[in-house]
This record gives C-alpha cells, structure tokens and sequence, in this order.
C-alpha cells in the first residue's frame, strides 16, 4: 500500500497538467512567509561562516538564488553595507508591499544587534560574541553607515521600484536563466538556502554563476537533500523508480532533482572554482541500501546519509 504522503505526491505530479493549477500544487517551502528573523539568521549564517574561511570584507553586489514569496534576505544584505541585490528565480514572486514590511523590522533587529534567531545547522555559535551576534563583522561603524536614514529611504524606494541606481539597486531577474541580463563579473556574492535541490542542470547553473562572479568573488549555498514533503522517511525519495518519479514531478516548473551531494561537488569541480568549505549534515535512521530504486543503487554510502550540505567556494583569480 502506498503511504499517504506518497500517494498525494503522485496526485500533485497528475493535477500539474491541468492548465492554471500552478497555485493547487505549489510546494515550495517558502510559500508560508516567515518571521522577518527568519530571514536574519540566514544572512547572518552565510555572511559568518564566509568570514570564517577568509572572507573578509561585505561584499557590494550581492546574487541570490531563488528567494521566493519575499526578498527578505537580500533586504538584510543591504542592511548589512551591500549596496546591489539581484534577485534570480524560476517564478516571480515579487511582493513590494511584503518587503516592505520585512524591511521595517529587520531594521529593528540589525539595529538592536539582535541574537542570531536559532541554532541551527551549520552550527556557528563558536563565532559569534556572547549576545551571540557577529560583532567582528557588523562593527557600529558598518551598521552606523549601513542605517543611517538616508540610506534606509534609498533601500525603500529601490524595494518598491525594482530599482537600479549609483547608490542602492534591487532588480529581479525571472527567469534566472536570463541573467545575461547582468554583466559578466559584475557580482562579489552569490548565494542560495535551500533551492538548489530544484535545479536540474546543476553545470548550467554553475557556469552562470562563474560568469556572475568576480575573480576572487565567492559562493555560498545550503542545500536541503530530503524528500521534502513527498515522503514521511527523510530519504523516500531515492525509493521511487524513475517512472514514479516522472509522474511525481510531473509538470510543475522546478521540483526536487533528487542529486546527492557528490552531483554538487562534482559540478562545481568542473569550472573555476576553489571549495573553501563543504559540510554534510549524516543521518543514519533512513532507507539502507537494499531499500532504494536500482537507479541510486551505486551512490556513495556518504550520499545515502547525507540530509544536507553546505557548500562555499571562491572564483580562482
């Protein structure tokens, strides 16, 4: 008998091609707007362990990858000291109004040098201060500049009017295969959180972002290598025959790619790049080897316990 979960996976994959039911199906995580601290800790979480490996400086274009219903962490980005922000996506989600409102508070936290809002994975407490805050990035004379008012009405208008200017630029760019539209080397930081398990061609999206990137420019993702909602086991996904997973996946415009992380590594190896850090989050209480389709039967015990991964890389000079 098929599980629940599974069995409204194969019904969701069905209904995908049906003519307007886009919005039935969705499944993206971010469909549920989260708490402007969501979004905090994401920044914070990127910008500190970028820092650790040697990256020392706030970088002044900043690229993201799928942010979905809200620009809420390239807004922190900005009020960190970046001063331009691409946003890249499948589907145009953009919400002026919503953003707005992120902006406003998390004004308030930057401002309060609020505390990194959970724990998390990867764990960065050991490189934060006591207030569990990265005052050795965020100094009062970075933050001073980066909120002084007249700055802070610039970051709104350009939030309102997908702006590009000298001073603070905010451009949505959908789809992300259209980023051509920015100019080669053009960007210090490219970064995602839990997207790029819904692209198919990881080396196309990597060689865009070797494009993007500066020389010495660097890249920053975490990536969530569950089943997501599909299964109620962790990795059911791999269960699936590639027949089921066809129908599955249906015809919705991104969906689980289901690559291990040796597909991540792997690609990234294959253009101008230098792994600075690669973290795998192991988990042992999933499918065993003599559970999985025949199709994934030959990956690597490390790609069968890995949940997740968090990869960052520099663009070589």
């Amino acid at each position: 008998m098929i599980p629940k979960r599974e069995m409204l996976a194969y019904m969701k994959g069905l209904i995908s091609y049906i003519p307007g039911s886009g919005e039935l199906i969705r499944n993206r995580g971010t469909n549920k707007i989260k708490k402007a601290s969501y979004y905090y800790g994401i920044w914070l979480k990127h910008l500190v362990l970028l820092w650790d490996k040697g990256y020392h400086k706030i970088p002044d274009a900043v690229a993201e990858f799928g942010p979905g219903d809200t620009l809420g962490v390239g807004i922190a980005a900005l009020l960190s000291g970046s001063s331009k922000y691409y946003a890249l996506d499948v589907v145009d989600y953009d919400n002026p109004e919503l953003n707005i409102r992120l902006l406003d508070e998390l004004v308030q936290l930057f401002k309060a040098r609020a505390p990194r809002p959970v724990q998390g994975w990867p764990d960065y407490d050991g490189l934060l201060d006591d207030g569990l805050f990265p005052s050795h990035i965020l100094t009062d004379e970075i933050l001073n500049a980066a909120l002084s008012q007249s700055r802070l009405e610039k970051i709104r208008e350009a939030l309102q009017q997908n702006e590009v200017s000298s001073e603070i630029t905010v451009k949505y760019i959908v789809p992300w295969m259209k980023s051509q539209a920015l100019a080669r080397e053009s960007v210090d930081l490219v970064f995602s959180h839990s997207v790029l398990q819904y692209v198919d061609d990881l080396d196309k999206l990597f060689g865009v972002i070797e494009r993007l990137l500066k020389p010495g420019g660097v890249m920053s993702h975490q990536i969530d290598l569950t089943a997501h909602n599909i299964s109620d086991i962790w990795n059911g996904h791999l269960r699936m025959s590639e027949n089921c997973w066809k129908i599955i996946r249906g015809n919705r415009p991104y969906f689980l790619n289901r690559l291990p992380f040796s597909s991540y590594v792997n690609s990234i190896n294959k253009y101008n790049f230098n792994i600075i850090c690669s973290l795998k989050n192991m988990r042992t209480d999933g499918l065993k080897r003599h559970e999985i389709s025949p199709h994934w039967q030959s990956i690597s015990d490390t790609d069968l316990q890995s949940s997740g991964a968090f990869i960052q890389a520099t663009k070589v000079t």
